[in-house]
């Protein structure tokens, strides 16, 4: 049984059929799988896939005020993500996971370094 789908690129993790599955949230590399006791599921950022899928852009990025995060089509190589992966100041965190993200950070040295507790 799959507990967790690949939708254009993104993770999701299907409430359904992770009920109870506590497991999930170990199993992320990232960290990014927290634990929902009310509903009893895993639960993790959907970046707003229904916004997506009617061509809108994340809540998250929409409501930014600094800019500081940017949405677009990686296959799009006008995109200004595109560009910026392509131009190597954009990289993936923790590349040596081989997991193929589709989200990059700019400045990660930064934050691994003087950030991250």
């Amino acid at each position: 049984m799959r507990y967790i789908v690949e939708q254009m690129g993104m993770v999701i993790i299907d409430p359904q059929r992770a009920a109870g599955q506590r497991d999930i949230v170990d199993a992320c590399p990232y960290h990014a799988v927290s634990w929902n006791d009310e509903k009893n599921i895993p639960q993790k950022c959907t970046f707003c896939v229904h916004r997506i899928e009617s061509g809108k852009i994340p809540r998250c990025v929409q409501a930014c005020p600094s800019g500081a995060m940017i949405f677009g089509d990686l296959d799009d190589e006008q995109s200004e993500v595109s560009k910026l992966v392509k131009s190597g100041l954009a990289e993936p965190y923790h590349p040596e996971y081989n997991t193929k993200p589709n989200v990059y950070y700019l400045n990660l040295y930064n934050w691994e370094c003087c950030l991250q507790r």
